[in-house]
């Protein structure tokens, strides 16, 4: 009975680990301006984001 509640316990643990990995944000939304030296905006510009402890590198172009 003892070793039942022991694996019943750890399977439990098991399982509320894996439901907090789930609130886990996979998405997000920057926002900003891109101007060279004199104030005017930028169209076209790559933005580049890097995740440096992932290695993730992402990269897009300004619309306006």
């Amino acid at each position: 009975m003892k070793v039942l509640k022991f694996f019943a316990g750890c399977l439990l643990s098991l399982l509320l680990l894996g439901v907090t990995a789930l609130g886990q944000i996979l998405e997000g939304t920057i926002s900003g301006r891109v101007q060279d030296s004199t104030g005017a905006v930028m169209p076209g510009a790559e933005v580049v984001l890097l995740h440096v402890e992932r290695g993730v590198k992402r990269t897009t172009l300004t619309n306006d």
